[in-house]
């Protein structure tokens, strides 16, 4: 048997017995829907957490800077 047809046999075996589990498992319940009040609140929780400013921070330290070098005095020739 080649690579690919060992492949495409595989994945059929695969996708036969997902099928077949699938069709034989029991249907999950639904989770219930949340009430209009805990909605309400959740949204609440959301806006203001949005609304909030951001904590300040602390500017970064300043960069040490080289002193300027002077140049050396003119020599007299």
């Amino acid at each position: 048997m080649s690579k690919s047809s060992k492949f495409v046999f595989l994945f059929s075996l695969v996708l036969i017995f997902t099928l077949l589990f699938s069709a034989c498992a029991p249907d999950a319940p639904e989770e219930p829907a949340l009430p209009e009040e805990e909605e309400v609140v959740l949204e609440e929780a959301v806006t203001e957490e949005v609304e909030t400013e951001p904590e300040p921070t602390e500017p970064p330290p300043p960069t040490e800077t080289p002193e300027p070098t002077e140049p050396p005095p003119p020599t007299e020739t």
